[in-house]
C-alpha cells in the first residue's frame, strides 16, 4: 500500500470532508440550540494529512481501503460544561443520524479505572437515508464523520495529555504516573461535583419558585431567588425574564449597598411604584440626551430609586466612585435625574 498514493487522493476530496464536518456541525448545532441544551463550543474540522499518515502507520491490522476504513476523515467536537448533558447530546445524535454502532465507542465505560487518558464519547455518524436522499446532501452519502462529546474538563485533560505527549501508560516515568491518576481523579470528582452543584441549584430554585406561589417572600436575594423572583415581573412594556447573568449580579450588589436585602423588600418596591415608566423613559432622554431606550435593569433600578431614594443615592455615590471621566459625569447625571423624576 502506497501511503504516498493514498494521502494525495485525500487531499484532493479534502474539501468535501470539510464540507461534510460542517454540515454534521450544523445539523446537531440547529439540534442543540431547539433542546435549550448549554453547550461550551462544536467544533468541526477534516483531518489533516499528517495525522492520516500516522493513523495508517500505526493501523493493526494494516488498513487494506484507509479512505473507507478511517471513520474520522471528518470530525466535529462537543464540548458541554456537565457530564449529564454529554448523554443529552448523545441522544441528539441518535436522533439526528444514523450510527454506526460497530465503530462508535463510549471511553466513559473503560474497564480499568486508573486507566490513562480522558475520557469522553465517540460516535461514528452518516446522514440518514431521508437526508441522504436530498440533492444538497447526496455528495456526502457515503460519508462517515466521527462527533466526539466530553464535559470542558475532560476536553482540558486531553489537550495537556496531547501537549505533554505521552500516548500511552508505558511511556510515563513511575514518578509521574501516580500523579497523572491522581489528577484524572481529581478532574473526574471536580465534573460529579460541578454536577451536584447544579442538580442542588435546581432544587434551591423549585424551593423558591413554591415560596413564592404561597407569597412566603422574605427570602434572601441572590442571583437565584433575584431571577425566580423577575420570572415573571414586568414594569409597563418591560419584562424582567431575560435579564442577563452579568446585569442580576450588578443588580444584586446594588441592592446588598442599598439594604434591599429579600424578595418582601423588593416586592414592596414594584408593588407600591406608581409612576408612568414611558414618561420617566420621556423626560431622561430629554434632559440627558441619552437616546437608546431604558434596559430592564434600569427600570428596575428606577422602581428602588422610587422606593429607597436615600438608599439609593447612597448606593448610587459609592459606585460612581469607582468610575472615571465623562462615563462616571454621565452616570451621575442620570442619578441625580431618576432620583429628581422619582420624587415628584
Amino acid at each position: 500500500m502506497d501511503i504516498h498514493t493514498i494521502v494525495t487522493e485525500y487531499e484532493s476530496q479534502r474539501k468535501l470532508y470539510e464540507e461534510f464536518a460542517d454540515t454534521v456541525k450544523n445539523i446537531l448545532s440547529k439540534a442543540i440550540e431547539q433542546s435549550a441544551i448549554k453547550i461550551h463550543s462544536i467544533q468541526s474540522r477534516a483531518k489533516s494529512p499528517q495525522s492520516l499518515i500516522r493513523k495508517i502507520e500505526r493501523a493493526t491490522p494494516p488498513f487494506t481501503d484507509p479512505l473507507r476504513q478511517v471513520t474520522d476523515l471528518s470530525g466535529v467536537r462537543v464540548i458541554t460544561y456537565f457530564p449529564t448533558d454529554v448523554d443529552a447530546v448523545a441522544e441528539l445524535v441518535v436522533r439526528s443520524f444514523s450510527v454506526d454502532e460497530e465503530n462508535s465507542i463510549d471511553k466513559r465505560k473503560a474497564s480499568d479505572p486508573t486507566r490513562f487518558g480522558y475520557s469522553s464519547l465517540h460516535y461514528v455518524v452518516q446522514l440518514d437515508s431521508v437526508r441522504s436522499g436530498q440533492v444538497e446532501y447526496r455528495r456526502f452519502a457515503d460519508l462517515k464523520c466521527e462527533i466526539q462529546i466530553r464535559t470542558i474538563l475532560q476536553h482540558a485533560w486531553a489537550e495537556i495529555e496531547h501537549d505533554i505527549e505521552y500516548k500511552a501508560e508505558i511511556d510515563i516515568p513511575i514518578e509521574i504516573r501516580r500523579r497523572f491518576a491522581i489528577l484524572s481523579g481529581l478532574l473526574e470528582l471536580a465534573d460529579r461535583e460541578f454536577e451536584s452543584i447544579r442538580q442542588e441549584e435546581e432544587v434551591i430554585r423549585r424551593r423558591i419558585a413554591t415560596s413564592l406561589s404561597e407569597d412566603k417572600l422574605k427570602i434572601p436575594i441572590n442571583m437565584v431567588s433575584l431571577q425566580e423572583y423577575l420570572r415573571d415581573k414586568r414594569v409597563g412594556k418591560y419584562a424582567f425574564s431575560d435579564i442577563s447573568p452579568r446585569e442580576l449580579s450588578d443588580l444584586v450588589a446594588d441592592m446588598q449597598d442599598m439594604g434591599v436585602n429579600d424578595i418582601e423588600a423588593l416586592n414592596r418596591a414594584m408593588k407600591h411604584f406608581d409612576l408612568d415608566i414611558s414618561e420617566i423613559r420621556k423626560n431622561l432622554k430629554v434632559l440627558t440626551s441619552y437616546q437608546a431606550d431604558l434596559h430592564p435593569v434600569g427600570v428596575i433600578r428606577i422602581v428602588l430609586a422610587r422606593a429607597y431614594p436615600k438608599e439609593f443615592q447612597k448606593a448610587m455615590e459609592a459606585k460612581l466612585m469607582a468610575i472615571k471621566g465623562r462615563i462616571r459625569e454621565f452616570n451621575q447625571q442620570m442619578t441625580s435625574e431618576i432620583l429628581r423624576l422619582v420624587s415628584r
